[in-house]
């Protein structure tokens, strides 16, 4: 289901205008779906992510929580997920947190890599009102 911890890869995801949100030389990824990067919490730039009530259930990782990112005067709802307490089949997942690679930017060793697509390709951005 996940592939082992790559400890000699760097990887940065990037938002809206090259806006970094991480930066890792860790990082943990699920096969059989669309590549998901999986980044220590603790090398996440979190405060950029404010907390929504969203949830979903995975068969095999357990229930996530949802993060958004307010950049450039819009909002990407449900940005980014974790699982805070994860089935015990998923443990490694816990602590880390991951986004949708359809909607960021991400980079491998200075290697940009190609947007996934899929259902969730199409980004939920909402453009907040001007300050006019």
């Amino acid at each position: 289901m996940f592939s082992p911890i790559g400890q000699s890869r760097r990887c940065h995801v990037t938002h809206y205008r090259h806006r970094t949100i991480r930066g890792v030389d860790r990082l943990l990824f699920e096969t059989g779906l669309p590549t998901r990067y999986y980044l220590p919490a603790d090398d996440v730039r979190t405060g950029l992510l404010t907390p929504t009530d969203t949830t979903t259930e995975c068969a095999y990782k357990g229930t996530a929580t949802y993060g958004s990112m307010r950049a450039g005067g819009r909002i990407t709802s449900d940005l980014a997920w974790t699982y805070p307490e994860p089935k015990i089949e998923a443990e490694r997942v816990r602590g880390y947190v991951t986004f949708f690679n359809e909607r960021v930017d991400v980079d491998l060793d200075g290697e940009r890599q190609l947007r996934a697509e899929s259902e969730w390709t199409e980004s939920a951005v909402v453009a907040l009102p001007s300050a006019d």
